[in-house]
């Protein structure tokens, strides 16, 4: 890949995805996906999931993400 095609590779990303309306869509859209996996546990999850963040530290949680894995 060229130079040209990377800067308009990251032309094409920004102004995509630095609009602030596909922001709130997408967001709306990951909590409706998210409360559709895991149920009534959804909020349960999100609280353990922000104290263990607030515990650990974000590199800590971080291993902890790759160790679970993603689904």
């Amino acid at each position: 890949m060229g130079g040209r095609d990377l800067i308009n590779l990251a032309s094409r990303a920004a102004s995509f995805y630095g609009k602030p309306a596909h922001a709130a869509l997408n967001g709306l859209g990951n909590a409706a996906l998210y409360r559709i996996q895991q149920g009534f546990a959804a909020v349960p999850n999100l609280t353990r999931s922000a104290r263990l963040n607030a515990v650990l530290g974000p590199e800590l949680t971080a291993r902890i993400d790759n160790l679970m894995g993603e689904g």
